[in-house]
């Protein structure tokens, strides 16, 4: 029995080896293949992509079944949604780019994550965009206003992480080549380098965002001029702006996200319930709660990082839109509120107002209540 056992060890051991090779094997089949679709641009390659995207599905199902560590099974599940992440990524870019050489005139292509992009990638783009004369336009703000909003935008997307240890992480990593995710789309020249690659500098623009005290609408300006653009005098101002968060309202966040996640609360509703009920509806709309602000001892480190990014921008040459100094950061003077510590009395205010808004939703829903605002506890709240 115990070789017995031994044997069926070996054997699943063998399969899950080959199983593993077989995935390797058809990762880098796929990344292949779809660099050749991106540059030709032929349906029958992205059918490659798609055919391979199924059998390595069916081999993770298969590797799955071989696995009983826990660990494991979720590395595998993993892979499984970046590989189909991949396939559509492929999928959407492919179409992206057939409709860029399909429409006339200028096209505009903005996200925030293409700045996280590799060289390899970055050359895939402009190689699906060929006969464009292609310009990178990258909106950069100051470290100093950015590292806590970075944050904020972690906790808001499920995190519960610390001011602190965020602090830490962000002036402990590696900036150039990045080794996080904080890094790889907010060092310049990091970004701007992977992004320039084979452009000279009068097409690589980088727009400053003014500093505190300037007109909402100055950044937008800034944008147009690099377009080549002039504003409307109808152009509306955004209707859902990503408004910040004070620190009580974030540390009410953070230990309600680490609550849900124990009690892994799907997606969908943490979305509605959550992100548009309590945060945007809730949280942006209290006033009075202090807002979450860079540490003086931060400065030093910033000072490092200045000098790295104006090195780098006075001699790549770039069209700059706006001034250098608006990009070199600099803490607020005064007190600093510690984003950890918010005062208890606040925390409590918007933790009950939260638990409000929520009551007041199951109202409506249960009553089928289609008269009004969908929820009128922003009119009253804070009061």
């Amino acid at each position: 029995e115990y070789m017995a056992a031994k044997q069926d060890q070996y054997v699943r051991a063998k399969d899950a080896l080959a199983l593993v090779n077989r995935v390797n094997a058809l990762g880098l089949a796929m990344r292949m293949t779809q660099q050749a679709y991106m540059l030709h641009r032929e349906d029958e390659y992205f059918e490659r992509v798609q055919k391979m995207g199924g059998e390595l599905a069916a081999s993770l199902g298969e590797l799955e079944k071989l696995q009983s560590s826990q660990k494991a099974l979720e590395q595998i599940a993993s892979i499984g949604r970046s590989a189909k992440q991949y396939v559509e990524g492929c999928r959407k870019w492919a179409a992206l780019a057939k409709t860029a050489q399909s429409t006339p005139g200028d096209v505009l292509i903005s996200h925030e994550v293409l700045a996280a992009a590799t060289t390899s990638q970055v050359k895939q783009a402009f190689d699906s965009l060929d006969g464009f004369e292609i310009h990178v336009i990258v909106t950069a703000r100051d470290l100093a206003r950015q590292v806590p909003a970075e944050w904020q935008e972690k906790v808001k997307h499920r995190g519960w992480v610390g001011f602190a240890d965020w602090q830490r992480r962000v002036t402990n990593a590696q900036r150039m080549p990045a080794e996080t995710w904080f890094w790889k789309v907010q060092h310049l020249p990091d970004v701007l380098g992977r992004w320039s690659t084979n452009l000279t500098p009068d097409r690589v623009h980088l727009v400053a965002l003014p500093g505190p005290g300037s007109e909402s609408e100055e950044l937008w300006r800034r944008f147009l001029s690099v377009a080549g653009l002039a504003p409307k005098p109808d152009d509306a101002p955004a209707t859902q702006a990503n408004t910040s968060l004070g620190i009580a309202e974030i540390r009410v966040l953070r230990r309600l996200n680490n609550l849900l996640h124990q009690a892994e609360v799907s997606r969908p509703t943490y979305v509605e319930k959550v992100r548009e009920l309590i945060v945007r509806e809730v949280f942006a709309n209290r006033s009075g709660s202090q807002a979450a602000t860079s540490p003086p001892s931060m400065q030093p480190f910033f000072d490092e990082v200045n000098i790295e990014w104006r090195d780098w921008i006075l001699g790549s040459g770039i069209h700059v839109v706006g001034e250098i100094d608006e990009l070199m950061s600099q803490v607020q003077p005064g007190p600093w509120a510690d984003p950890d510590q918010p005062d208890s009395n606040e925390v409590f205010d918007a933790a009950l107002e939260a638990m409000a808004a929520l009551v007041i939703d199951i109202d409506q829903s249960n009553s089928n209540n289609s008269s009004g605002s969908r929820n009128p506890f922003r009119r009253w709240a804070g009061s």
